[in-house]
């Protein structure tokens, strides 16, 4: 039964969608970080955002620099975590991009975006990782079974 299942593991990592999707959460690791160094070591003054909920202007560089510095780290170890098959590499992928989702998603609905109209390239950048974190969603729900479940693997290691 171990032979079966040992099998199965070789097998899974050998499906290509495990490893591109290790290669895009490795990207977007990598992507995380550079934001999160650029946004913490040079703060925008301008980057300021009035959060009703919380009653005062908050600036967003520092806060959004210390979720990019957590997400940094969730989807590096997502990655690594992706390469060798853990089973819980799919939920730390899924709330990856649930935090990024919710983040960009507080900050459009609060305007930041008028922020940035006038900064150039910072506008594309916010929409571009907004329609990547929805891409990962819809690639990690088809790959969950490669992934979690090793289900293809499965099947030709009983025949």
């Amino acid at each position: 039964m171990s032979n079966v299942s040992s099998r199965a593991t070789i097998s899974a990592r050998r499906e290509p969608a495990v490893w591109i999707l290790a290669l895009l959460l490795t990207i977007q690791g990598l992507s995380f970080t550079i934001a999160a160094v650029r946004l913490l070591l040079i703060p925008e003054v301008t980057w300021m955002v009035h959060l009703p909920w919380f009653g005062d202007v908050l600036p967003v560089s520092q806060m959004v620099g210390g979720i990019s510095a957590t997400l940094a780290a969730l989807t590096l170890i997502t990655a690594l975590g992706c390469i060798r098959l853990t089973p819980i590499v799919w939920l730390n992928a899924m709330a990856a991009q649930g935090i990024t989702l919710l983040t960009l998603l507080l900050l459009y609905f609060n305007r930041f975006t008028e922020h940035l109209a006038g900064q150039g390239i910072y506008r594309y950048i916010f929409f571009t990782v907004m329609a990547y974190a929805v891409f990962m969603v819809f690639f990690l729900s088809l790959v969950v079974r490669q992934i979690a479940y090793h289900e293809p693997a499965l099947r030709s290691a009983r025949r």
